[in-house]
């Protein structure tokens, strides 16, 4: 198992056509969004006008979710769809796609055959969770804070982990088993994203 805590100030800020996006953390950590090498990429964008268009992205499987407010979204012109804050959402980077309204957001791109999915954990003051690893290969499990701070623990190793930061384990043994506990003040979104790769 490795365990990794990726803070602000290691995260990549840049511009699109929209807004400003976090690029919060790229595997492998030498790829390149800008030239599509990558496996998979987590990130987090505001989105400041309230009609703008995505980025066309060829053989990339995307998830998204709002972390403020609604956002509408469309794909190759059909109906839109009205995503609530948190409620995640899955497409193809091929899609003709365009959001609507202003948010801030959270992004998985997975790449060449990296499949993945991202849901969310309600945290209320404690929550434990078990990762029993079947796969071969590597897996990464990793815990994307928005706001609020909280405590955690994997295998006795503790931290803390504070808005907007990463927390990624990886594990490459079949059958490896891995204890995650997370405390907090109150209740808490906590973003989760799983990979295999």
């Amino acid at each position: 198992m490795n365990l990794k805590l990726i803070k602000k100030d290691m995260q990549k800020v840049s511009n699109w056509s929209g807004g400003k996006t976090n690029e919060i953390y790229i595997y492998p950590e030498d790829g390149n969004y800008n030239e599509r090498e990558f496996l998979f990429r987590l990130s987090s964008a505001t989105v400041e006008v309230e009609k703008s268009e995505f980025t066309y992205l060829e053989g990339v499987d995307r998830y998204i979710l709002s972390l403020d407010n609604e956002l509408a979204i469309t794909h190759n012109e059909d109906d839109e769809i009205k995503l609530k804050p948190f409620e995640v959402h899955n497409f193809s980077g091929e899609d003709s796609t365009k959001s609507f309204g202003k948010a801030r957001d959270f992004n998985l791109m997975l790449k060449n055959g990296a499949k993945g999915n991202v849901s969310i954990v309600n945290l209320n003051r404690f929550k434990e969770i078990t990762i029993n690893k079947k796969s071969k290969g590597v897996s990464f499990e990793c815990f994307y804070l928005p706001k609020e701070e909280l405590m955690f623990s994997v295998n006795e190793k503790e931290g803390i982990l504070k808005s907007g930061e990463l927390l990624i384990i990886e594990t490459t043994e079949r059958d490896e088993k891995i204890k995650i506990k997370f405390k907090s003040n109150g209740v808490v979104n906590l973003i989760d994203s799983k990979i295999i790769l």
